[in-house]
C-alpha cells in the first residue's frame, strides 16, 4: 500500500496540466494580482486608445507572449490593464449609504405611526429625500468607481511565471 503511495506522489506532477500564471506586480509591494489561463483579460496596447477583451487561453512564459483567443500579445506591448472589481471603499460607502436610505424610510413611517397616527400623513417627501439622495448616490459611486486601471510603467509590470516543477531548469 505505502508502494502504490509513493508512486502514486511520484507521477503525480507528470499527469496534471502546468499552472502558468500572468502576474501584475505593484513596485515595492508583496501583494500581486494573478490571472490564469481561462481568465478574461481587459488590457490596451501601446500606442493605441482601444481597450481590448479576451479569454486567456495559453500562457507561454518560455517566449513572454500571451495566446488569447484572437491574437498573439506580448506582456511588453501591453500598457494598461483593467480591472472589474469594486474597489473597497466604494463597496461599503455605498452599502452605508443605501442602509441609511432604508433607516430613514423606516424611521419616518414609524415617526408618522407613533406621532401623527395619521397614515395619509405619509408624504412623498419621506421617500424621495432617500431614494433620491442616498440611493441614487450610492448606486452611482459603485458604479463609477466599479474597475480599477493599472498603467505598466515605473508603478506597475506584468511578469509570466511558469510554476511547472518538471519544466523547470535544474540547477546544479
Amino acid at each position: 500500500m505505502r508502494m502504490h503511495l509513493l508512486l502514486l506522489c511520484c507521477l503525480l506532477p507528470f499527469f496534471l496540466s502546468a499552472q502558468r500564471v500572468l502576474q501584475l506586480e505593484k513596485r515595492s509591494s508583496a501583494k500581486t494580482k494573478k490571472l490564469f489561463e481561462g481568465d478574461e483579460l481587459v488590457y490596451q496596447v501601446e500606442g493605441d486608445d482601444i481597450w481590448y477583451e479576451a479569454v486567456i487561453e495559453e500562457i507561454r512564459a518560455d517566449v513572454g507572449y500571451l495566446v488569447l483567443a484572437d491574437r498573439l500579445v506580448s506582456i511588453e506591448k501591453i500598457s494598461a490593464i483593467k480591472s472589474f472589481k469594486d474597489q473597497k471603499w466604494s463597496r461599503s460607502l455605498s452599502k452605508q449609504l443605501y442602509t441609511f436610505a432604508g433607516g430613514w424610510v423606516v424611521f419616518g413611517i414609524a415617526d408618522y405611526f407613533i406621532f401623527n397616527q395619521s397614515l395619509y400623513r405619509i408624504t412623498p417627501r419621506l421617500i424621495a429625500i432617500p431614494a433620491v439622495a442616498a440611493l441614487a448616490l450610492g448606486y452611482t459611486i459603485r458604479k463609477i468607481f466599479d474597475h480599477k486601471v493599472y498603467k505598466m510603467g515605473r508603478k506597475f509590470r506584468l511578469r509570466l511565471l511558469d510554476l511547472d516543477p518538471v519544466a523547470a531548469p535544474n540547477r546544479a
